[in-house]
């Protein structure tokens, strides 16, 4: 006996409902638009139309009695009447699914504790799609389409090598990111790693002495992949152990990140997790943190300032673009600092690397106030009086050396290990999970692969490692 699955429930579920027929489609309705003309036979095709696919139902409920036969219909209503779309798949098609959501009213012939009725299914999308797969890309691969629509693949490049451009090429289309090279043009590193710490030690770490607010206490370890507070130590206000460590050398124009972990168990918990960029002499030069402070709720509050001794800016002070949105924050706080522009960034991170909840805000120093040279990173984990801390963990640390091209030097878009993936459904770019698409070709497209075959070529050969991740889809 067949079935349908909906809203990742199937209908075998509910021993007392019956399918009894399942109303398959050939196809979306299609609708034909003509041109005649007069004094002429017959008429031109102008358009097709592809309307929404119906798929329909035909079910039997039936109850013991009255009681079990209305709880039976109260437990239908609750799975099948969502509010968006849902997987919606038949036994007779294991291999596809489509986006659909009940349509009407389903109107029950009734006989006592037995009911006939029939449920409509909309797909609005007119499409049906198979399991995702995926398929790695080398030069020249020869894809073949199986299903009977074009797909809109998603072409993930772990890159191998730097280079200043990346380009997948199809006999009918391409899609590039970056500049090839000209041969009067010199390749350039733009962002020079100056560190780039995982924290599964600390070596090379000292003790911390600088904090803003609060006092440097308790000792702070790596646990072999993070750095955590074994100790606080004791203090009534905020106090906690700070170590830091020096660059290979002082730093005008820089990027830096910090990874954290910051998550709460109840909401009595509060703590902080710091990152202190210093100059030579251990004056503040920028904080960037992530703190919960309240004792009465859970409530994240994510800052970003720069300082020149006693004078201090805030970029970012704030929970978010929606309170509680940095909640259990797993993510990244970073600071870059062009010229006298410096950019500020929050996001949480997700387990495929991709940013969410995320958090710009540009600040141009027109005054030359917070443009000190930057040479050493502080890391501060903090608890406040006796309270309760959350799980506070430092993930890693990196600094980056921006450096300005001139007219004749194209800069590296990526090094090795960088991710840029091409999602071609939804028209974006990432590299390393944030948005890339500044770097876009202006004419490159994203391209659908059609039904059959097609070649794929990479450029440069050999400069990535290439996954296409794909659906089929069928009309």
């Amino acid at each position: 006996m067949y079935g349908f699955k909906f809203n990742d429930i199937h209908s075998s579920t509910f021993p007392n409902l019956i399918v009894n027929k399942i109303h398959r489609p050939f196809s979306a309705p299609r609708s034909l638009t003509f041109v005649r003309v007069p004094n002429r036979k017959g008429a031109y095709l102008q358009d097709i139309n592809e309307d929404v696919i119906v798929q329909k139902i035909d079910i039997t409920i039936q109850g013991d009695s009255q009681e079990e036969y209305n709880s039976l219909l109260d437990s239908l209503k609750l799975w099948l009447l969502t509010k968006k779309t849902e997987e919606f798949q038949t036994d007779k098609e294991v291999d596809r699914f489509g986006q659909a959501i009940l349509d009407g009213s389903v109107d029950l012939k009734e006989i006592a504790t037995l009911g006939e009725g029939t449920l409509i299914f909309v797909i609005p999308d007119g499409t049906m799609y198979g399991n995702e797969k995926s398929i790695p890309v080398l030069d020249g691969t020869i894809f073949k389409n199986d299903g009977t629509d074009v797909t809109f693949p998603t072409f993930r490049a772990t890159i191998n090598q730097p280079t200043t451009f990346l380009s997948i090429i199809t006999p009918d289309d391409y899609m590039m990111v970056g500049s090839p090279v000209d041969v009067e043009e010199i390749e350039v590193v733009k962002e020079q790693t100056i560190l780039k710490d995982s924290l599964t030690n600390t070596v090379g770490w000292t003790n911390g002495t600088t904090v803003l607010n609060g006092q440097v206490a308790g000792t702070m370890i790596s646990d072999g992949n993070e750095f955590v507070a074994s100790d606080y130590g004791t203090g009534s206000g905020w106090h906690g152990p700070a170590l830091k460590k020096s660059f290979s050398e002082p730093l005008q124009d820089f990027r830096f990140e910090g990874y954290l972990l910051q998550s709460s168990q109840d909401s009595s918990r509060v703590g902080r997790v710091e990152f202190y960029l210093l100059d030579e002499n251990n004056a503040v030069v920028a904080r960037l943190g992530m703190r919960d402070s309240k004792t009465g709720m859970e409530l994240n509050q994510g800052y970003i300032s720069v300082h020149n001794g006693d004078v201090g800016k805030y970029i970012i002070y704030e929970e978010g673009n929606n309170p509680g949105v940095w909640n259990d924050f797993r993510g990244l706080l970073r600071l870059q600092r062009v010229g006298n522009i410096f950019t500020a960034y929050i996001a949480k991170q997700a387990a495929d690397g991709s940013h969410y909840a995320r958090r710009t805000i540009r600040f141009e120093d027109t005054e030359g106030k917070y443009l000190q040279r930057v040479a050493q990173v502080e890391i501060h984990i903090a608890a406040h009086g006796s309270s309760q801390t959350p799980d506070q963990q430092v993930r890693e640390v990196r600094m980056y050396k921006i450096n300005n091209p001139a007219d004749q030097q194209i800069p590296y878009i990526a090094e090795a290990g960088d991710i840029i993936e091409f999602n071609h459904e939804e028209g974006n770019i990432t590299k390393n999970g944030e948005p890339f698409l500044y770097e876009k070709d202006f004419a490159a497209n994203y391209f659908a692969l059609g039904k059959g075959e097609t070649e794929i070529k990479i450029l440069p050969e050999g400069v990535a490692t290439v996954e296409m991740i794909y659906r089929p889809r069928w009309l």
